[in-house]
């Protein structure tokens, strides 16, 4: 239960990192090294997290997040394949969440075409 949550404790810490970023504009001309070593740790941690968890509720949730920050990198590709997969999970679900996020997907997926 407690690696559980510290697997959750750092996600968080990720997203709200991923919020930040995404409102703030992103990375300026220079980029620091330093700084995508620890975008890419983040990114590794939630995709170890969804091969932890496959069946949790947050999983929807994650790829239309990990899209995000691909599409705001310009990695349109991977934005894609997180959205879809987003897709495909949340359609399953019967609840509020599940919708939105197959909805939010989806929206990011057409307009990316």
């Amino acid at each position: 239960m407690l690696a559980r949550l510290s697997t959750l404790a750092r996600l968080l810490v990720f997203l709200l990192a991923l919020w930040a970023f995404k409102s703030f504009g992103g990375p300026g001309p220079a980029v620091d090294p330093a700084k995508l070593a620890l975008e890419e740790a983040q990114i590794t941690a939630v995709n170890d997290f969804i091969a932890q968890f496959p069946t949790s509720d947050a999983i929807p949730r994650l790829h239309v997040g990990l899209g995000d920050y691909y599409r705001s990198k310009g990695r349109f590709t991977h934005a894609m394949d997180e959205w879809a997969a987003a897709i495909l999970l949340a359609s399953d679900r019967q609840d509020a969440d599940g919708r939105v996020m197959a909805d939010r997907a989806l929206a990011h997926y057409a307009r990316t075409l």
